[in-house]
């Protein structure tokens, strides 16, 4: 079973050979049809994670470290050991800006234009 975060990935003999590909495995018999002494790993995948970062009207974002603006940009990072670049706001001429939200609209970061989740 994967742990949090991760994906079953395939199984590998001792030699790493690939030997399957679903969780469910068996091991293969000799050629007399007989189970002999061997060692089988479950290779694990961790998960890639989307993360959005959207303006909305009166404003821009960038990745962290760039200075290409955008209405949205977005990063792909590893569910458990990734670390987000994460962003950076600004606001168009006339407008200010106020806070980081979720899909929910529920405030997630302050009045910091920069935001790393």
């Amino acid at each position: 079973t994967a742990s949090k975060g991760y994906t079953f990935d395939h199984w590998e003999d001792a030699s790493g050979n690939t030997v399957g590909s679903v969780a469910a495995f068996t091991p293969a018999k000799n050629s007399d049809k007989i189970h002999f002494t061997a060692t089988y790993y479950a290779v694990f995948s961790e998960n890639k994670i989307p993360i959005y970062y959207v303006a909305n009207q009166g404003g821009k974002v960038a990745l962290g470290g760039e200075t290409t603006y955008a209405g949205s940009k977005n990063e792909t990072v590893d569910a458990v050991n990734g670390t987000p670049k994460g962003a950076k706001a600004k606001a168009n001429e006339g407008y200010k800006f106020k806070n980081w939200t979720n899909e929910e609209k529920t405030v997630v970061y302050g009045t910091n234009e920069e935001f790393k989740p």
